[in-house]
């Protein structure tokens, strides 16, 4: 999906609301693995870039990236991405903490998929023919450090489903994003669950996932 990007960082030093706002950039995400990275590693990057929808075989403006990406948070002002830049100069490469603030239109509603059952994965039919869950996610680290990403109803207040605890972001595409966990259910002994929400932003026009 097309997104607005507020970039919180400049070559590592913090930046203020006005220059914040003045930085903003138009255009879509794409976080994938951590090219050369371990299959299975939890390394990723995020893409921004600028392309006509209209022509998919159109060449792609890269507008900026960040390295070692992770989700950070997840409130009312929109998603918190954050990771590292990397500079290269010559055979010289510099790194600095890097940061983008996607605000979420909407109201912030999205429409959530649970992509596994009792641990395991679902088959892609079965969750292409299931009903979405739709609420208003929090993502926020506990006393741990760890993330933990709920979904609450339409007005922030009562989880509907399990929250994910040790929430990492795992993927990011024109369909939605994706944050793999493990399922918190205190009631319930025993090892935790892995569990993976597909999220898509609920808009005006919203249809099916099959039909994205």
């Amino acid at each position: 999906m097309q997104v607005t990007v507020l970039p919180l960082y400049r070559r590592g030093k913090p930046l203020g609301a006005a220059a914040c706002d003045a930085g903003s950039m138009s255009g879509f995400i794409s976080v994938t693995r951590e090219p050369g990275g371990r299959l299975g590693a939890w390394a990723r990057t995020a893409l921004l870039f600028r392309q006509d929808p209209s022509n998919p075989e159109s060449s792609v403006d890269l507008l900026s990236q960040i390295h070692d990406v992770r989700l950070g948070g997840w409130d009312a002002s929109g998603v918190l991405l954050i990771g590292i830049e990397r500079e290269y100069r010559r055979k010289d490469c510099s790194t600095y903490p890097s940061a983008w603030l996607v605000p979420v239109p909407g109201g912030g509603l999205v429409d959530i998929y649970p992509l596994r059952h009792a641990g395991g994965l679902r088959p892609r039919d079965e969750v292409r023919a299931s009903t979405p869950i739709a609420g208003v996610i929090n993502a926020q680290a506990d006393d741990g450090g760890r993330l933990m990403v709920s979904l609450r109803d339409a007005r922030g207040g009562q989880c509907v489903v399990r929250s994910l605890r040790s929430a990492q972001l795992q993927r990011w595409e024109s369909r939605g994003l994706v944050i793999a966990g493990h399922e918190v259910d205190e009631r319930t002994p025993g090892d935790p669950l892995r569990q993976s929400w597909f999220i898509r932003v609920q808009r005006r026009m919203s249809g099916a996932i099959r039909d994205s």
